[in-house]
């Protein structure tokens, strides 16, 4: 069976044609802030997420996480 990759899926954009695979992934990252950004926010996320579970951060509210891009969330 073969696996697929949410981030490849097909992309419609407006007034530009559909596109999917690399080219649809790229774009994706790049609406995202790029790798790095989405790395460290799901660093960061998870680093703050274990503080919590660990009681490390008093008083404290649930954190949820955060688009990393300008625009439109990834799907």
């Amino acid at each position: 069976m073969k696996k697929q990759d949410s981030w490849c899926m097909p992309l419609k954009r407006n007034g530009k044609p559909t596109i999917s695979g690399g080219a649809a992934r790229n774009v994706r990252i790049a609406e995202s802030g790029g790798i790095d950004s989405i790395v460290a926010n799901a660093v960061n996320f998870a680093l703050n997420q274990a503080n919590l579970i660990a009681g490390s951060i008093p008083n404290r509210p649930l954190l949820q996480p955060t688009d990393t891009g300008e625009k439109r969330p990834l799907h």
